[in-house]
């Protein structure tokens, strides 16, 4: 796993060394793991040597790919190790491990890698937050960025972070048909739907992975709403700032103007775009923190050359939504509980880009349980028996959450 993470984060390596050598498997114990030596053929001669896992990770990560990265070492000043956490001196490991702190100081001296020193878990902390920080500054040098690209940014961010582990969903269908959400739609005259699941049914994971940036050709604008989309006059000056990014000429200044009222329809009206269709996606509405936006009048003044996609938790919004649209039929569609196949797949998929399965008894035994029918739980599961260290106790680990009877059970 660790050398799988080590390329996964590559260009990037850090590399702690204290008192001890680290782990000297012998030939029988790293011989179990056929996968291992399948994949890096190359470590059998490593261990043959005596190198232990711990130094095998940083040669492979840095030390032996010095040209390609990006590497930080930290090492423990030896007067500060307490004796009893020291290897023996004279010992094969005691030579191993100051021959690869020689290592270390030698590249780092060469320029091929950074090194610094510490006494304590706690300098250590500090040490690696300096070296971080100093990272970042030189990669992503300060800019000047208005608000509308740091939210495109962040957002963006979120999109590309949920699409990592995102599973399709064929149990999501559109309105009270057979047919799968996005084959549903007709563009020409679904002007207003809206997609209804309780709260971490997974809908904006659905909205960013499945529509993405086009429905039949017609172009579509997401807005997650959130603490700094949480108005429709935010979200008005956010989606002409997205207009202005993808249309070549679309112009828009008042958008950075907060003294000045925005409207949609005259933007559209001077830039020429009234005849072009688009989607826009709203994701969250019961997110809104005026109960004006939440009354949902203000649908009845957009454009008629723009479709919606309304997300939601709260069923009152849809019953407003209804109330208030007066352009045809709103569809309504609703994300159900994540059915058992569902739980298995999502959960297959998760922990195989870690490198890790569950057996057939533990799969099983999963998928019935009705908290884990919610995506957002069974991730947060996942997250945790993907990081439990025993796998001996890994059945008795996941009976605790299967024992619980809710979700506040689960969660304690």
């Amino acid at each position: 796993i660790c050398l799988d993470e080590i390329e996964r984060t590559r260009p990037f390596f850090i590399g702690i060394v204290g008192g001890r050598y680290g782990w000297i498997p012998n030939e029988s114990e790293f011989k179990i793991n056929e996968h291992l030596l399948l994949k890096y053929p190359w470590i059998k001669e490593k261990i043959d040597n005596g190198v232990s896992i711990t130094e095998l990770e940083m040669q492979y990560g840095a030390l032996e790919n010095s040209d390609k990265v990006k590497s930080f070492f930290f090492l423990r000043e030896v007067n500060s190790v307490p004796k009893k956490y020291r290897e023996k001196e004279g010992s094969k490991e005691y030579h191993h491990l100051n021959k690869l702190r020689n290592r270390i100081e030698s590249s780092a001296t060469e320029g091929k890698c950074q090194m610094a020193s510490y006494k304590s878990i706690s300098s250590l902390g500090d040490a690696v937050y300096r070296q971080l920080m100093a990272l970042v500054d030189e990669l992503y040098p300060k800019k000047e960025e208005n608000q509308w690209e740091r939210i495109e940014s962040r957002q963006r961010a979120t999109r590309t972070r949920l699409e990592k582990r995102y599973c399709h969903r064929n149990d999501i269908i559109y309105e009270n048909s057979n047919v799968e959400f996005i084959k549903g739609i007709n563009t020409e005259s679904d002007r207003c739907i809206l997609l209804y699941g309780e709260s971490g049914y997974g809908k904006t994971s659905f909205l960013t992975c499945e529509i993405g940036k086009e429905i039949n050709g017609i172009p579509v604008y997401h807005a997650i709403i959130d603490d700094e989309l949480d108005t429709i006059d935010k979200l008005s000056r956010f989606l002409l700032y997205q207009l202005s990014t993808r249309l070549n000429d679309f112009v828009c200044p008042e958008i950075n103007d907060k003294d000045k009222t925005i409207s949609i329809r005259h933007a559209l009206v001077r830039n020429k775009q009234t005849d072009s269709q688009l989607f826009w996606v709203l994701d969250g509405i019961e997110r809104l923190s005026s109960s004006e936006d939440k009354s949902m009048n203000w649908l009845t003044s957009m454009p008629e050359n723009i479709s919606f996609i309304i997300s939601t938790a709260d069923k009152s919004i849809i019953n407003k939504a209804k109330s208030v649209w007066k352009n045809g039929d709103i569809k309504q569609c609703n994300i159900p509980a994540l059915s058992a196949s569902c739980i298995m797949e999502i959960s297959s998929i998760y922990l195989k880009n870690l490198s890790k399965v569950l057996t057939t008894q533990q799969r099983s035994h999963i998928c019935t349980h009705p908290v884990l029918s919610n995506p957002r739980m069974l991730q947060l599961f996942l997250s945790e028996i993907s990081t439990f260290g025993v796998y001996e106790k890994l059945n008795e680990y996941i009976d605790q959450f299967i024992k619980s009877e809710d979700i506040n059970d689960f969660l304690i």
